[in-house]
């Protein structure tokens, strides 16, 4: 049978980590298909204490970048599914089962629909678009699921990125093999919409996108996300 690893990112998660694990693990039909792996960007001895804990596998990658992350989280990865989640969304209830129905259905890779743990309709008016298989409505808030053949296939994420990775390996998988959008729903976090502003975050995003798309430089779109969230308005 296929199994699922899920591989989490994380950088200088608080106090509410366990509980953000304890929701993962309760969406699973079944935690004996899954292999939980937590790559956080710097060690933290109380995290890994939690991961022990609930019996999930903790990696220090010494790096505070996503996509560097993800790739050593995905060398720890011991099944040929592999499920990239971040600790701010909640997958749909057996999303495993999910996730692995697809695979077993012929598809390569895939992703689940966004909401917003928020009903305001901003929002939920841009999750509306993940539905369709335009790069531009992809991310990694939706959950990223790939086989290990293609994963290695395709080099996995670009470690030299640090914005955007999601973004740029999902345009890489539209283009190889079968890629499947779940009508099931996974529920992100809005807590940085409510630290930064929604409109203001939304802004710096489509703004970022256009440059991403007109050839810009990681390191410039990197430059204008930090400016842009320290801007005083």
């Amino acid at each position: 049978m296929t199994l699922l690893s899920v591989i989490i990112p994380c950088h200088k998660e608080d106090a509410l980590f366990r509980e953000r694990l304890i929701r993962i693990l309760k969406q699973a039909a079944n935690t004996e298909n899954i292999q939980l792996v937590v790559a956080d960007s710097m060690y933290n001895p109380e995290l890994k204490l939690v991961s022990d804990h609930l019996g999930i596998q903790y990696f220090n990658c010494s790096v505070a970048r996503r996509s560097s992350q993800m790739n050593i989280g995905a060398k720890h990865a011991i099944h040929n599914t592999i499920f990239f989640l971040h600790l701010d969304s909640i997958p749909p209830k057996d999303f495993d089962l999910l996730i692995l129905e697809t695979i077993e259905q012929g598809h390569d890779s895939g992703c689940f629909r966004l909401s917003f743990d928020d009903s305001g309709w901003f929002l939920q008016f841009f999750a509306w678009f993940t539905r369709f298989r335009w790069p531009l409505a992809r991310g990694g808030d939706q959950g990223l699921f790939i086989t290990r053949a293609l994963f290695d296939h395709i080099h996995g994420f670009r470690d030299e990125l640090a914005i955007m990775e999601d973004i740029d390996i999902c345009r890489r998988l539209l283009k190889n093999g079968k890629f499947a959008i779940l009508k099931e729903i996974i529920t992100t976090s809005t807590r940085k919409y409510k630290k930064y502003g929604a409109f203001r975050l939304q802004l710096i995003f489509g703004y970022i996108h256009l440059l991403y798309w007109l050839g810009f430089s990681n390191e410039y779109l990197l430059r204008v996300y930090r400016s842009g969230l320290t801007l005083k308005l």
